[in-house]
This record gives structure tokens, C-alpha cells and sequence, in this order.
């Protein structure tokens, strides 16, 4: 709820030009291309966004005013991918986009690093995609008052929904049991991985759905 309000917010804050959605077809896009649906939103075939000369291209003529980055390199990916698409392509866009616009990046709870975490932890990432997306969230907060852009930064913990890949945890006990396979084991061993931290006063971080 929290971030569809959010989108809402920022898109009709600049309701002068459609925003651009870039990830559209991504679990995490297709919920944010509901929220806004008056975002521009390129097909992926159409833009390479792991090439600068194709972003600077999407962005020349008319450039948003606000821009959602949902595109990214995933943990399983190889790290050129990472390196192209979690920490160069924000400071690309930060650079590209004029002053006063917006641009809210999609994070994740990886950037932080740990296991018991909240909101005002120091950002310690322990993998590779962990420090690919903070490098580049980092690197667009610090440039982004100079070129007077505003860059958001919400970190997404947990997020579930329809549209989730199958192997992940809430929907992998669902595909098993209708194959006739046992689901317990597939919780057990998914759920071994799973950590819930302490809950702390007012609203936190935590679990998000994608409706």
C-alpha cells in the first residue's frame, strides 16, 4: 500500500509529461506499471538498457520527468550484467535526466547486508549483488543534489504477490502439491534461509506484498 501511494505520488507530481517505467515486465514492475497507468514504458527488446548509447537515445528528445528504475541484474546473474545494470545505469540516468526531475530506484534488502536488520542499519552488503546495488543507489544519492535531481531509494524486503517466480518460497509449496509432490519439504528447506527480525514500534521495512 505504502508504495503504491508512492507512485501515485510521484507520477501525478509531474503529470506534465508521463513518467517512464523502466523494468515493466519484471515481477516488481508490472505492479508499479498498475499503480502509474500513464508511465511510458518501453518494451525491453526495444531498449538495451545495459547499452549507454540506447538509454541516452530512449531519453534525448523528450526526457521524463520522473523515471522508475524496476530494471536490474538479478543475484544469479554474472557480474558484467551487474555492474552494467545495478550500479551504472542510476548514475547514467542521474546525469541524463534535466533538474528537477525524479528518479526512484528500486532497492533491495541486499544493499544492507546482515541478517537482523531495520531501517537505520549501516549498509554492509555480503554478496556481490548485495554491493552492485548499493554502489549504484549510493553513487545516485550523492550526485543527484548536485544536478538537482531528487533520487528516491526505498529498499524492498521480502516482496510476494502474484506473478512471483515459481521457485521462490510462497509459491513453490503451491506448484509441488498440485504435481502430487510433498510441499513440507519444499517450506522446510526454503524457509531455512529465512530469517524474521525483531519487530520494532510503528511501520518498518519488513515483508512488502505486490498486490
Amino acid at each position: 500500500m505504502v508504495a503504491r501511494e508512492a507512485a501515485a505520488r510521484y507520477a501525478s507530481a509531474m503529470s506534465d509529461t508521463p513518467p517512464l517505467l523502466l523494468g515493466a515486465t519484471g515481477f516488481l514492475g508490472r505492479q508499479v506499471a498498475a499503480w502509474v497507468p500513464t508511465a511510458e514504458a518501453p518494451d525491453r527488446l526495444d531498449v538495451d538498457l545495459e547499452d549507454p548509447g540506447e538509454v541516452r537515445a530512449l531519453l534525448a528528445d523528450s526526457p521524463p520527468r520522473t523515471v522508475f528504475l524496476c530494471a536490474g541484474a538479478l543475484p544469479d546473474a554474472d557480474p558484467l550484467a551487474m555492474a552494467r545494470l545495478n550500479t551504472r545505469l542510476p548514475v547514467l540516468l542521474v546525469e541524463l535526466l534535466p533538474a528537477g526531475s525524479t528518479l526512484v530506484l528500486a532497492g533491495s534488502v541486499a544493499e544492507v547486508g546482515g541478517r537482523d536488520v531495520h531501517e537505520e542499519t549501516p549498509r554492509r552488503p555480503t554478496t556481490a549483488y548485495g554491493r552492485s546495488k548499493a554502489t549504484g543507489a549510493g553513487a545516485a544519492l550523492q550526485i543527484g543534489p548536485t544536478r538537482g535531481v531528487r533520487v528516491v531509494a526505498p529498499r524492498f524486503f521480502q516482496l510476494y504477490g502474484p506473478g512471483e517466480a515459481p521457485h521462490r518460497l510462497l509459491p513453490s509449496p503451491g506448484a509441488r502439491r498440485a504435481d502430487g509432490r510433498a510441499a513440507a519439504a519444499v517450506v522446510g528447506a526454503a524457509a531455512a534461509g529465512l530469517h524474521l527480525g525483531r519487530r520494532r514500534g510503528g511501520r518498518d521495512g519488513g515483508a512488502g506484498r505486490a498486490p
